[in-house]
């Protein structure tokens, strides 16, 4: 317990699903977190629920007016800046044909710029504080993607350049910057992807896993904490074995 004590964090896309989880860890390991969304109802209920440690600020992660505003807020409120978990994503599940480039450019947006925005916005603030880390949350979709996701499976690859590249820039001064491919994702997520195609019930199911979004959660503040003060450039897949491989049925020992 208490492996954040001292630590201001910002978790972007912390009114529901991963982000919430992420969200509570945090607190509950000694973290000040500054929860970002733009569902002000839920993120503004969860920051009261969490009292003092915890303050709901209003950001569109693909608008950077909207990111200088929110760092400001979260260093007016708690004077420094250590840990930044870029979460907020958004999923359109379409054909290629099918997927128009406003479909396209509200994925890049949200899942792919607003990655970029907050690895350059916490820059500042964390070498002023001697280091920090930064955690980007992609997909097990960026290596194994799935059909109709050209939107979301792109910029899920991109996240992982801007993390190696962010990587090699900022290691000279303390900051360290690692991307989670996670197997798990929040149901509601995938309830709400748009598109022509209906999202298959089996998909709903399959990510209506609240275990493995608190194990993705305990994985998020491994990278986040001090105990991985050398990982920096990686990408670690948080998926259950998933990528590693097609197990042959029979061969459990």
């Amino acid at each position: 317990m208490h492996r954040l004590d001292g630590k201001v964090a910002i978790v972007t896309g912390a009114a529901r699903g991963l982000g919430e989880r992420i969200t509570r860890l945090f607190v509950e390991e000694g973290a000040h977190v500054a929860l970002l969304d733009v569902r002000d109802d839920e993120g503004a209920a969860l920051a009261e629920q969490l009292g003092g440690a915890a303050t709901y600020v209003h950001c569109d992660v693909g608008d950077e007016g909207q990111w200088t505003e929110a760092m400001a807020t979260v260093l007016d409120a708690f004077g420094h800046l250590d840990v930044l978990v870029n979460n907020a994503a958004v999923l359109h599940l379409d054909w290629i044909t099918d997927t128009s480039a406003a479909d396209y450019d509200r994925v890049y947006r949200v899942n792919e710029l607003g990655t970029f925005l907050g690895v350059k916005h916490a820059v500042g603030p964390m070498r002023r504080s001697g280091g920090g880390s930064i955690v980007n949350i992609s997909t097990i979709d960026a290596s194994l993607p799935s059909p109709l996701t050209v939107a979301y499976s792109s910029t899920k690859f991109a996240v992982e350049g801007i993390t190696r590249v962010a990587a090699l820039e900022l290691k000279q001064f303390g900051i360290r910057v690692n991307v989670i491919n996670a197997g798990f994702g929040s149901k509601e997520l995938v309830v709400e992807a748009s598109g022509s195609f209906p999202v298959p019930q089996g998909a709903v199911d399959a990510h209506d896993d609240e275990q493995g979004m608190i194990d993705g959660a305990r994985t998020v503040l491994w990278l986040a904490c001090d105990e991985s003060a050398i990982v920096t450039g990686a990408v670690l897949c948080a998926d259950n074995g998933f990528a590693a491989g097609m197990p042959l049925p029979g061969t459990r020992r």
